[in-house]
């Protein structure tokens, strides 16, 4: 009886953490912005005061991230490669694509 009780313990304390993690997970990817098509995927997301987005290219083109207030701005970004910025200031960061000025997205930090 009691190794039927500790089990179901340590089951639950498994789901448990399963669950957290899963939580975290989400959290960071949510932050990720998805470069691929000529797009950035979301083209707009809400963040809070501290908070670093990460632009990942997975387009075959280079792209480049330049804030339109001249905040940030990263390198050529080839395919796989990445860049973060931490958002310090609350405000509406619209961004650009240096190389393709078409492609526009916008981050609003709370």
């Amino acid at each position: 009886m009691k190794s039927l009780i500790f089990i179901i313990s340590l089951l639950i304390i498994l789901v448990g953490c399963t669950q957290q993690s899963a939580q975290n997970l989400s959290d960071n990817t949510s932050n990720q912005i998805i470069i691929s098509g000529y797009e950035f995927t979301p083209s707009s997301i809400t963040i809070d005061v501290g908070t670093s987005v990460t632009w990942v290219n997975q387009d075959s083109a280079p792209h480049t991230i330049i804030s339109d207030n001249s905040v940030f701005s990263s390198p050529v970004l080839n395919n796989g490669a990445s860049y973060s910025f931490t958002f310090n200031s609350a405000g509406i960061y619209n961004y650009h694509c240096s190389i393709h000025p078409t492609m526009q997205g916008v981050i609003i930090v709370e």
